[in-house]
Parts: C-alpha cells; structure tokens; sequence
C-alpha cells in the first residue's frame, strides 16, 4: 500500500508483448523509437521514527517490520521528521504518495492534528479515498477518519464531516469556495487550530490561471490557520509532489510562499519496467485521424489478452466521437464537464476490466493509478513535454508497456526537435502570472469576504505573509465603494453577493454554463466555459456526452445563471461552428507593455493590450451553411453568440509586398507565419494550446483619431481575459525562435512550418526596425466617441456591441461625470464611459479632445 515497495518482479507476467501485438496488428510505419530501460531499485531503511511507538506497531500491517522503502522515499520521510516542508519530483509511478501517506497515518496514531489532501482534480481525490480507507483499516483505525468532500457532498453534510474525520481529501476549488467562505464557523476553525499537515498532490497542475489563483489561495489558507492557531497553535508543513515540474523549487516556492527541500529524480530508488515510446505516422487531425484511432482502438482489443489500453486525444468533442465510433460498449469517453458519478463508473470499469479501453483528454494525464494499461495512444504531438511524460506514466506500471504518439512524420521535426528530444529532454517551466491585477483584485476580494472587511486583521495578513507585488493595491480596490481602473471595474461587476463563487480559482473573469435538458432543466449533465461552449455548445451544434447525442436548442443568460440547453438527438450528424473575430490594438504609451515597441518604414512590432471580439454566427454541417440571421425568423434561440474580453499580445505588422494584402497569396502567407509563431511559442515554451491563439486578419490599431484597419498585420495573443503575457517571449526571444523555425525547416524540408525564403525576409523585417516611444493619447473619458460609433458597453460584466446616441455629463455624488446614451430594444439607456470599450472599427472620436459641459449632444 501507498507504495512501500516489495522486491520487484520486473519482467515477470503473461507473454503478451505490447510492441509486437501493436507492430502484428497495425502494421504501422514508424519514424522513431526511444527505448526506456530497466532500472533497478535502490533500497533504505524506514526512519526510526516509523519503527518503534506507537506509530510502528499500528502501522505494521501497512509496512512489515524490517521492510524497506525507496531511497527517496526514506530521505523524504526523514526531512519530514525534521520539521522540514518537502518537495519530492521523482517520476511516474516512483511511490511519491508514501511521502505524505505515512507522516499523516503516524499523526492519526501520535498525535491529534489534522491533514488537508489537495488534489487538483476530483477524481484524483476519489480515487485515493479508497486507499486511504484500506490503510486505516489495517492499522484498526476507523476508516471514517478520512473523507473526500467535493460539489457533490451536501452542504449540510460537511460540517459533521469536520467534527469527525481528520483527513480531508479535497480540490482547491471547495477549499476556496466552501472552507474558506465559512472560515468563522466553529468547525472551520477547530479543523484549522488542528491543521498540522497540508499536502498539494500533483503540484505541476498548479500552472497558468489556475497556480496563479492558487498562489494567493495558499497565502489566504495559511493565514486562516495562522490566526485560528494563535500564539500556542502548532506548526504547519507543507508536502508537495510532481512527476513532471519545471523549475521545481521555484515554482512550489511562489506558489505558497513557503521555502522547502527538495528530493529530486536524482534521489530517485524506485525501479522502472523496460518501456518502449514510438512515433508513428499518421494523420493528426480531422475526420480522418479520428477514424483512424478508433480503428486501431477496434483492432488492438481483441489481441489484447485481458490487458487494458488508453488513447489520448486533446479535444473533448473528439475523444467523444472516438469512442463513438469504435461501436464498442466497452469503450467510453473519459473527460472534463462530468458529473463526478459517471467519472467514478468509468473509472471503476476500468479498473475491474469491464471496459477495456478509454479515449481521453489531459484529465486522466495524472494521478490516476491503474496498473492494467499496456498500451497507451496518442493522437498528435502532445501539447507540451509534461503532457507527453504524464500521459505515457499511466502505461506499463506493473509490466513492459508501449506508449505510441500518431503523428505525421514531420510533427517533430518541423518544430526544430526530434521526437527523442521530447520524450528525453527536460520540461517546460511552469507558468505563475502573480502581478496580473484581475487575478490579485479577484483574490483580493476573496481575503476581504474571509476577514469580514476588517482593517486591522487585513493589515495583519498582508504584513505577515509574503503576498507578490503590486497585491496590497489590490486589496485597497476591493474595499467598498473603492476607485478601480476601468478594467478592474468590469471586474468588479461580475460580484455578486459572494466573491468565492462568483471567482473561482480556474478562470479570469470568465463565464461558464450548466448544460441542462430543455425538457426537463434540473437534469444536468456537467459544465463549460463560454469559449468552449462557442465552439463546442453553439445553438444548433451536435454535442455529445457520453457517447450520447444532443442538440443544442438554445442559450439563456440571466444575473443568476447561464444555462446551455438539450435535447437528445439521434444519428452522427457532425456541425461546426462558423465564426468571425475582430482584434483591436493599441499602440498609446500606456497600452505598451515595458516599452516593447520597435518600428521602421516597414512596419511595426509591439507588445500590447489587445481587445477581442468572437463571435459565432452560424454552423454548418456536411457542405450546408446554417446562418443566425436566415434561422432566427423561425427560431429567436438560434441567434449569435459573442464573446468579447480584453488581453495582451504581440502585434507584427510587416508593410511589405510579400506579406500586406486582401489577395489569396498574402493572406496564406500571414495565416502560415501566425501559426508557426503560435506552434514554437507553445513548444518553447509549455502553454496549454487553448491559452494562445491568433489572427491574420479582422486587425485594427487604434489611434488618437480611431481604428484603422489593417492587411498588413497579424496578432498572437492570450486567450483569456485580462491577458497574462503568455506571448512576451515572442517579443523578446524573436530571433531564437527564427532560428527554431530555421532548423526546423532544415529537418523537416518541404514539411516545415515556414520555407527558409520567408524566414529569411522575416529576419530582414526584424533588423530594420528600432526602439519606438509611442505617443500617449489620453483615456475614454479625455475624448468623445461620435454619434452612431458601435461600441462594446459591459453590462453585468460582459461586453455587449451598442450604438451610441450621444453624450451627456450627469451629476452624481456633486461630481459631473460622463455618460453616453445607446440604443436598447424599445427606448435608450445611459451608460457611463468608463464602461464603454472601442471593440471593432465601427467607431471613431470626435475631432474636439475636450468634452464640453452641457446637455445630451
């Protein structure tokens, strides 16, 4: 149990071969080979803490007396004893959970603390809960003395939970939402006077909108136990874990806030079961790679002997129509927007071998241990090398394994790597975007909910505690009736009456949906955020669950819940989305991130704020086009959806023959260098691919005098509202990532992303341009937008297109502020221009800067 190791039977088991079976029966071509090899175990003895007391007797069951442990186990558990917060990063399937299982098994016998699991997903909680129990158990303690509480455990339920169990296995999200919301009740603070343990499982999740949450909700964690402690309270120590983490101190660092030992791979005494890692071609995307992992998951099932096998895939619609069309009731999806409850059956059946096969996204990339996969799938390159090294961990625990990635030959290559770089080189750093104000301002409220608005105890937490920079300001905006900046304020509409519900630690400022039955609406089938629902859940789309198909039947948006509606629907017919954007960038002083602005005759290259705005107008399936505006004479629920959010990006202008232009030619040529930047950007440097995305067309730089639209022009930017600066590298390393495309076009040849002509003419392009200070153009509320401009106005937090009517000064409060009248259905309304956001290029200033005083103009 909990990884204490036995004396390994390496190359024992049934003959089944998962290299031949999968050469016999696919017949494929195969590009490259890497070979894992055998490792032997390095041994230690169990620290002496563990092997008299109280402690060793009950827990001799769990670990026989005279039984070893791993190496890094032994030295870990030894840090531990010592008072030390540990960091362990050993790899798949090496026995890390041990680490933090028997220092917390040794406090139930020793002690009368409690212990906080984070996992960062629900089913990882779900999944260890029934070892849990079985370790208790076999030390005669009372299995109840760990429970899991997550969304679906009542809220009337949780409370005794507290009183009774002492080992809570729980996601951050219902820790900030629920456990800190209520911090002053007396089971909230009696379990944090205890909290003597908080373990964070799968550290390297903590990445990107969701760490960058997490390092203020660990900071608000620790001082709620702090102050519930009190002078006499006892210590806190931290335990983390991660197979896969780049810069693992640093990033376990910023993220609590908390200093810790590091045990590393090289510390590592697990031994590994030989595993073979193949690339073979094939195609990556579309129908046609669809069809074809589901015939190889078809084909490979019956020579499997009683052995399981796991494919990946990185849509959620895609691993939906993959086990769709294996036809194999022993085939289910596997992904994110279930209910936890069918998550649990598929797991299940995967584990007593009543299914034999998943098709899966990144959520079953971690801590899900079943040692039954022998073969292991993946459909494309994945996303990053930490996606690549999880997902072939879950394969060949217990015996030889085979973990194959279905690519074109080229897939490596062209990125200027090789596919034994990818499975051997090193990992990609984490990201932590701690100075983001929409992050630090959605934290800052959740700190003042917990501390009731009192100054002195706010004080206290922000002098006690290492909060990043820049968070103290935060907490001064999100003081009642507080001045903001404008995109703080748009923030600040979206809370409600709870800032831990209305900011949950997954998003920025973002809006996500309950999927119901129109039929019946209290049947739900899960959840999705608006960007994915507009590609995935648009009126009209077929979307699957569960291998199951619905029609989408409409949306409903209300101050009190958005809801996606459907029903279901028989067949295989396939939609797609048909969508248009538009990106506004401003090149004003005070939109130019770190002066990162260099221009020439031939064009421009900056690093800036950006406003977007997506929208899907329609869907089409098979060669029809099924427009909005046609269906909406019959059906007001098919209407367009839009999505409009500001961020950060990099705009490259290049006013050259070769790349400026509406004609076919230049528009290809700006599409293939978007996407090549967006592809080394994403490789370089490890972020997930739904964070970037670009455009090469729909582009307008914003001036003094208004929008000009551009053809010259491409944008790569951050998919998430607020921006996070995920595309500075591409700034600041351009010319190493020329040279990345440069070898890749060398290895890959006629494959490559970019063709040396164009590489060439881009470096050409970069060294003519020079240090640019851009000019300062004043605010919303210094210029006066023209009668009839089409502008974005945010009502309840989300930006709507309106046409204004004019001006109007107001007083309010003694003091004149600006207002604007737009049209609504029926009539007008005011809206202050702080509210008011220039999206699009149907709009434009007044040639006067100053806006006179006096009535509607």
């Amino acid at each position: 149990m909990s990884g204490a190791p036995s004396i390994p039977q390496l190359q024992a088991g049934p003959s089944f071969d998962p290299v031949s079976t999968i050469l016999g029966t696919l017949s494929p071509t195969v590009v490259e080979t890497v070979e894992v090899e055998t490792r032997l175990p390095r041994l230690a003895d169990l620290p002496e803490a563990y092997r008299s007391g109280a402690a060793a007797i009950a827990m001799a069951s769990v670990h026989p007396r005279g039984g070893k442990l791993w190496h890094h186990q032994a030295l870990a558990l030894e840090l531990v004893d010592a008072g030390e917060n540990v960091l362990v990063t050993t790899a798949t399937g090496s026995g890390k959970s041990l680490v933090f299982h028997y220092p917390v098994l040794r406090e139930m016998v020793e002690g009368d603390g409690t212990a906080i699991i984070l996992y960062p997903q629900k089913a990882l909680g779900s999944d260890q809960l029934g070892r849990w129990r079985q370790e208790l158990a076999a030390m005669d303690l009372d299995p109840a003395l760990v429970a899991e509480i997550n969304g679906q455990v009542p809220m009337c339920e949780r409370g005794e939970i507290l009183k009774t169990a002492r080992i809570l296995l729980m996601t951050p999200d219902v820790v900030h939402a629920w456990f800190l919301r209520l911090r002053a009740t007396r089971e909230v603070q009696d379990c944090l006077k205890r909290l003597r343990f908080l373990v964070i499982d799968e550290a390297h999740l903590l990445d990107g909108v969701f760490g960058s949450n997490c390092a203020y909700f660990f900071r608000r964690l620790r001082f709620a136990a702090m102050h519930a402690k009190g002078n006499g309270g006892g210590t806190l120590q931290l335990i983390a874990a991660s197979a896969t983490i780049g810069d693992p101190v640093g990033h376990v660092e910023a993220l609590t806030g908390c200093g810790f030992a590091h045990v590393s791979e090289d510390d590592n005494g697990a031994p590994t079961q030989p595993m073979t890692l193949m690339h073979i071609e094939g195609a990556d995307r579309g129908r046609a790679a669809e069809d074809g992992l589901a015939t190889a998951i078809g084909e490979l099932i019956p020579e499997m002997a009683g052995e399981s096998l796991l494919a990946f895939a990185d849509s959620r619609q895609g691993v939906e129509r993959i086990s769709k069309l294996t036809d194999d009731d022993r085939v289910l999806p596997y992904r994110n927007g279930y209910e936890r409850a069918d998550l649990a059956a598929i797991e299940s059946g995967l584990k007593n071998g009543s299914l034999v096969a998943a098709a899966c996204t990144s959520a079953f990339e971690v801590g899900i241990d079943i040692n039954r996969f022998r073969i292991g799938l993946n459909l494309g390159v994945p996303p990053t090398r930490r996606s690549l090294r999880q997902r072939a961990g879950r394969i060949g625990r217990s015996k030889p394994g085979l973990f194959a990635v279905i690519a074109p030959r080229a897939a490596f290559t062209k990125l200027g790597t090789t596919f034994a770089e990818a499975v051997t080189g090193s990992v990609e750093p984490n990201h932590l975007h701690l100075g983001n104000r929409i992050i630090q301002y959605q934290q800052a409220c959740c700190l003042r909910a917990e501390l009731d608005d009192d100054e002195a105890l706010i004080e206290e937490a922000l002098h006690l505690l290492d909060w990043p920079e820049g968070f103290a300001e935060a907490v001064g905006w999100a003081a009642p009736s507080a001045f903001r900046p404008h995109e703080i304020e748009d923030v600040a509409r979206l809370r409600g009456e709870c800032a831990h519900f209305d900011f949950p630690l997954r998003q920025i400022a973002n809006i996500s949906f309950k999927l119901r039955m129109a039929d019946d609406p209290s049947v739900t089938l899960g959840d999705i955020s608006i960007e994915k629902a507009m590609r995935e859940a648009y009126p009209g789309a077929t979307y699957l669950h569960l291998r199951r198909s619905y029609r989408v039947v409409g949306w409903r948006r209300s101050p009190f819940e958005h809801s996606i509606l459907l029903k279901p629907e028989k067949g295989r017919i396939t939609t797609t989305p048909l969508m248009m954007s538009t990106v506004s960038a401003s090149l004003n002083a005070e939109h130019i991130f770190d002066q990162h602005n260099l221009t020439s005759d031939q064009g421009v290259f900056a690093e800036c704020r950006l406003k977007v705005s997506e929208a899907v107008f329609g869907y089409a399936y098979g060669g029809k086009k099924m427009l909005y505006s046609e269906l909406a004479q019959k059906n007001a629920h098919m209407r367009q959806q839009r999505r409009d959010f500001e961020t950060t990006g990099v705009l490259i202008r290049i006013d050259e023959p070769w790349f400026r232009g509406a004609a076919p030619r230049e528009v290809k040529i700006r599409k293939r260098v978007a996407e090549a930047l967006k592809a080394i950007l994403l490789s370089d440097q490890g972020i997930p691919a739904g964070e970037i995305d670009y455009a090469h067309a729909g582009i307008n730089v914003v001036d003094y005098v208004g929008p000009q639209k551009l053809d010259s022009a491409i944008v790569i930017f951050d998919d998430v509202p607020g921006g996070l600066r995920l595309t500075q590298p591409l700034f600041e390393d351009f010319e190493a990532i020329l040279d990345r495309l440069d070898r890749g076009a060398g290895m890959a040849g006629e494959d490559s992303l970019l063709e040396p002509p164009i590489i060439e003419r881009l470096r050409e392009w970069y060294g003519s341009l020079t240090p640019s200070l851009a000019p300062v153009t004043g605010s919303n509320t210094d210029r006066l937008f023209a009668p009839g401009s089409i502008v974005g106005v945010s009502i309840h937090g989300e930006l709507r297109m309106r046409k204004l009517l004019g001006h109007q000064f107001v007083n309010l409060d003694g003091t004149d502020r600006l207002m604007y009248n737009y049209e609504v259905e029926g009539g007008t309304a005011l809206v202050s221009a702080t509210a008011i956001r220039p999206v699009g290029s149907d709009w434009r200033f007044l040639p006067d800067a100053a806006a006179p005083q006096g009535g509607l103009q």
